[in-house]
């Protein structure tokens, strides 16, 4: 749950969240704690929730114009600055877009800030041979499927109850095939109690080690 009472950032190595024009710095429990960054030249990761993105396998990826895969991401395309990003682990390119005119600002503001995708940590390759990652938010949740160590899809959905993240979860396990498969469970964001329980039920797991709550600061975005 993101906080009402804003903090001022003091940690350079906090991981920071740009959310619907609002900065969060992400707690130790998962949840986003609104804050303000008042020193210009701080060195900061910026990771900006944008749902425009879309992975490309390399093969393909290396087809085709910039222009090409800009306009597949979105139709007006001199409105919005573009990022792409090769993930090694999966043979494939990770590409965003953010409105033009958000990033220049974040740019101007932060001149020696990196900006990131919320998205980016769940591409990393894991040790888990099958694996669901979730970030769970109250409005949306992002969620991520390897099947065999390899990367299945990655989505974004806009969630209002436990009930939508728990429709959306089953939605994706079923498209990346793994209904018949033993895997994991991992959220990232914040502790959704009911929804939990419900795929211990589902799945009949009586091992808790199935579903585990991490957090985000245990990977090395």
């Amino acid at each position: 749950m993101a906080t009402g009472n804003k903090s001022t950032l003091k940690n350079h190595n906090d991981i920071i969240f740009f959310i619907e024009k609002n900065f969060y710095k992400l707690k130790d429990d998962g949840a986003l704690e609104k804050t303000e960054i008042n020193e210009k030249n701080i060195n900061l990761n910026i990771y900006i929730d944008s749902p425009i993105f879309s992975l490309i396998p390399e093969e393909i990826f290396q087809n085709i114009s910039s222009n090409e895969t800009n306009s597949f991401l979105v139709p007006n395309e001199s409105e919005y600055t573009f990022f792409e990003k090769y993930i090694p682990e999966h043979s494939t390119y990770f590409i965003w877009a953010e409105e033009k005119k958000i990033v220049e600002k974040l740019e101007s503001n932060f001149p020696v800030t990196n900006i990131g995708h919320v998205v980016e940590n769940l591409l990393l390759k894991k040790s888990y041979k099958n694996c669901v990652e979730l970030f769970l938010h109250n409005n949306f949740m992002y969620i991520s499927t390897t099947k065999e160590q390899k990367l299945q899809l990655v989505n974004r959905y806009e969630v209002h109850s436990e009930m939508d993240i728990l429709y959306y979860t089953l939605a994706v396990i079923k498209e990346s095939n793994l209904i018949n498969e033993t895997f994991k469970v991992i959220n990232y964001g914040i502790n959704k109690r009911n929804f939990k329980n419900k795929l211990f039920e589902i799945f009949k797991i009586k091992n808790s080690e199935f579903y585990v709550n991490q957090s985000l600061k245990e990977i090395n975005l």
